[in-house]
């Protein structure tokens, strides 16, 4: 699985869906030290070494590859006006080989009854959403972190280890359900 972007169909509204391969990082971050103009490959981090650099690097490779090819005048309209947009992140892990065993006399493994359901260990939902949120910043992806007015996170267990991001022009309909906690119209700010 390579690293890819792309942009979603008009029906699903103005937005783009990035997927990076591999177990986002749980430690580690970076810093803008320069930037040169609006291309991403411009941009000079000061980086710890290790895993976020690594994982930034493939982010930034498949924006420094596609995104000048694919971005949309819709998209690019979102980022000079400053709209507001939402972001839905999907992390997928793989079960460490503790989850399994080999029942007496079969050579298949087998999920252990008392294996979790949910992924618990790291990466935490908020280290990759910052990540992220910063790099697509850096890269003129979005206006800037500040315009996100939704985000939906999600870890669950996969055959395969990858991230997926789904960026989107104003609210994600998949959290346009009421809440009790939204303020009563009429009744903002008193």
């Amino acid at each position: 699985m390579e690293a890819r972007i792309g942009f979603l169909p008009r029906e699903e509204g103005n937005g783009f869906w990035l997927q990076v391969p591999g177990k986002p990082p749980s430690k580690g971050s970076f810093k803008v030290v320069s930037t040169r103009g609006f291309n991403p490959k411009s941009i000079l981090l000061s980086q710890t070494p290790g895993p976020m650099a690594e994982f930034d690097g493939r982010v930034r490779y498949v924006v420094a590859r596609d995104w000048e090819r694919l971005v949309t005048r819709e998209w690019l309209a979102v980022v000079e006006k400053q709209r507001p947009i939402s972001i839905a992140y999907f992390v997928h892990v793989t079960r460490p080989k503790s989850h399994y065993h080999k029942p007496r006399g079969s050579d298949e493994l087998r999920l252990k009854p008392n294996a979790p359901e949910f992924p618990t260990a790291p990466p935490d939902l908020s280290k990759v959403q910052r990540a992220v949120e910063d790099t697509m910043v850096q890269c003129k992806m979005i206006p800037d972190d500040r315009f996100i007015i939704d985000t939906c996170a999600r870890r669950r267990f996969a055959a395969e280890e990858r991230l997926l991001i789904v960026v989107r022009e104003g609210p994600d309909p998949s959290t346009m359900a009421a809440s009790p906690f939204d303020p009563e119209p009429g009744r903002v700010g008193s």
